[in-house]
């Protein structure tokens, strides 16, 4: 079975979803959190009750990171809350990033009318907020001994293509802000495979097709790794935690991101095993099960079943 020693599904903080996949024989999760009015006892008890051992904590929308600010007083609290609540090895904290209006972004290239490099200095401007707002968070969670990450994205949120719906990610996308975020500021990545697969994807597409529908600059698209595991080769270095799944098109639908790997995508998981090799870092089942779906609760399930049956040489 590929990536036994190091296996864990994602769940949110609920005890169905955290004893089913306990049931399963998984007893590192990533845990999702809703909201930040969770008590210590209420994290001990639950976990000792699923028998269950977080290996990262996402934290809630209300914390990631864009151009607004961020409430840091609560985010501290909520760090000191987790902190206490789980032993080491404590969890990883992964930060995760805001989408766009794509409003914001013409809204912005009105302040700068006739500027070519107005996109790209968007894209700059939303980073390097992004990194002065993790220069705060870090020493707090240096403090509390917790090992901030932050996750690649896709394209654009769920609904791109809705109208009043569109928002896009700006950034975090391709290589070169996630290094440079990590080597400004000391904090490691989490890479997602399927956010991965989406975003380059796109960007290949971009090198035949110059479409504006991506925000997309003209450095972004002739840079872009060719695919999810070139991705992963750049960022390797940096990369403390890994979110397995498969993913398709734009990524935009329940049924699209976060899903199992296909049939014609296993040898692409073979060959990241390959790549990773032994001294891998702990590997997470990145699944949401379609709460629509009939068949809700099979998506870990397939998962597992496709690496039982495979190996790598």
């Amino acid at each position: 079975m590929l990536f036994k020693e190091q296996l864990g599904a994602l769940s949110p903080f609920d005890y169905h979803a955290l004893r089913k996949i306990r049931e399963k024989g998984i007893h590192w999760v990533t845990l999702e959190l809703k909201h930040m009015d969770y008590t210590t006892d209420e994290l001990q008890d639950m976990l000792k009750i699923t028998q269950v051992t977080p290996v990262a904590v996402r934290l809630p929308q209300m914390f990631h990171l864009g151009l607004q600010a961020v409430d840091l007083e609560n985010l501290f609290r909520l760090l000191d809350t987790l902190a206490q609540a789980f032993q080491d090895p404590r969890p990883f904290i992964v930060l995760e990033t805001k989408a766009v209006a794509l409003g914001e972004i013409f809204e912005y290239f009105e302040t700068k009318p006739g500027d070519f490099k107005a996109l790209y200095d968007f894209k700059e401007v939303w980073v390097e907020n992004i990194i002065q707002t993790c220069a705060l968070i870090k020493p707090v969670a240096d403090k509390h001994n917790l090992q901030l990450l932050i996750e690649n994205v896709p394209m654009g949120g769920p609904c791109y293509f809705e109208p009043g719906q569109a928002k896009i990610y700006p950034a975090l996308r391709t290589p070169r802000h996630l290094k440079q975020i990590a080597e400004k500021t000391g904090i490691g990545l989490c890479f997602h495979t399927g956010h991965a697969r989406i975003s380059t994807n796109v960007l290949q597409y971009m090198k035949r097709s110059r479409s504006v529908f991506a925000a997309a600059t003209e450095e972004e698209i002739l840079t872009a790794p060719t695919d999810w595991l070139e991705f992963y080769e750049e960022i390797r270095d940096h990369v403390q935690l890994i979110h397995l799944c498969d993913s398709l098109s734009w990524g935009d639908t329940p049924g699209s991101n976060n899903i199992p790997f296909r049939s014609d995508h296993i040898q692409e998981l073979l060959k990241f095993a390959e790549r990773l090799g032994d001294d891998l870092p702990p590997i997470v089942l990145h699944l949401r099960e379609n709460e629509d779906d009939p068949l809700q609760g099979t998506y870990l399930e397939q998962m597992l079943q496709i690496l039982k049956e495979l190996k790598t040489g």
